[in-house]
Formats: structure tokens, C-alpha cells, sequence
């Protein structure tokens, strides 16, 4: 299991892969709402970077080449 670290309010925790599956596809504008960015900004952080994401909803695992590229946003631990 990988196993991601973020920072919040409270502090350090943590965000693994198990979290990220067991909340299933997003939408980019969700994952955009995440960094406190537009949906076309994150469009064009995909683009410049070169990343092989299909469009529609973001499975799992494109979630997890995102927050592994861009790093993993800052996280509300009282919606985690």
C-alpha cells in the first residue's frame, strides 16, 4: 500500500492508496475544488505535463498519477 502525506490544519496525516480506491472516480472538477483551482486550470497542468489521462471521470488510479505529479492538496481532516 503507497501511502501519501499531507498537511492540514492539524497537522501531518495521511492519505493511502486504500483511501483514495475506496472513494472511487472523481470528477476533474472535484480533484480542481481539491487544489483550489478551476477544472481548466487543472486541465492545462495535465497538458503541459504530458500525462496519458482519458478524459471523463478520473479513476482511481489517473487520482493517484495526479496527486503523485502535483503532490497531494491540503486536505479538511473533518471530510476525510
Amino acid at each position: 500500500m503507497s501511502v501519501f502525506q499531507y498537511f492540514s490544519s492539524n497537522g501531518y496525516g495521511l492519505y493511502s492508496t486504500d483511501f483514495i480506491m475506496k472513494h472511487g472516480a472523481k470528477t476533474r472538477q472535484q480533484i480542481a475544488e481539491e487544489y483550489g483551482i478551476s477544472s481548466k486550470t487543472l486541465s492545462r497542468w495535465i497538458k503541459k505535463e504530458k500525462m496519458k489521462i482519458e478524459s471523463g471521470l478520473l479513476t482511481p488510479d489517473e487520482q493517484k498519477i495526479i496527486y503523485q505529479k502535483f503532490g497531494i492538496p491540503l486536505i479538511d481532516n473533518n471530510t476525510v
